[in-house]
């Protein structure tokens, strides 16, 4: 397997990871706490309800706090 396919394959395990814990987040420093957990790194930007991150293999994504 070749670097790029393993980061790639890092990538959707993180996202099915964060999809697959069927959890519900109260807040959106919790849900950061899981992302951060397996794997995700924190980027520039955010706002009061969303903030960046990038997976294991650099592909930014964003976690969105919707009440």
């Amino acid at each position: 397997m070749s670097d790029i396919d393993a980061a790639a394959d890092r990538a959707q395990q993180l996202g099915a990871s964060l999809l697959q814990r069927n959890e519900r987040w109260h807040t959106l420093d919790t849900a950061e706490r899981a992302a951060l957990a397996i794997g995700a790194t924190r980027l520039d930007g955010a706002g009061p309800d969303w903030r960046v991150y990038a997976d294991p293999a650099g592909h930014p994504f964003c976690l969105v706090w919707a009440a």
